[in-house]
């Protein structure tokens, strides 16, 4: 990981980690997901979108290093076919 960000750093504007983490179902992020999110900041990343629970876990917006980011640690189900309760990311945007 730490060699592709360096790679990355060499080319990219904006870095984005894309994670697949968290446990199913859970609405708040574990002890692991905020592990490699503080990591992949120390790393050089300016965004971490992370999948996998199947609901909506929360974003957070804060400053690290004077930069500004943004962690989703979860965006649900943003393309699925679950549509059970708190799954079904659309039914948060109607």
């Amino acid at each position: 990981m730490k060699a592709d960000f360096e790679k990355a750093k060499k080319q990219a504007d904006y870095i984005v980690c894309t994670m697949h983490w968290g446990d199913e179902y859970k609405s708040l992020p574990n002890a692991y997901q905020k592990k490699w999110e503080k990591y992949c900041y120390e790393l050089g990343a300016d965004m971490v979108i992370g999948s996998h629970p199947h609901v909506i876990q929360p974003v957070e917006k804060k400053t690290i290093n004077n930069k500004v980011v943004l962690t989703a640690y979860s965006l649900g189900n943003f393309v699925s076919n679950q549509r059970d309760r708190y799954k079904n990311t659309c039914e948060i945007l109607d």
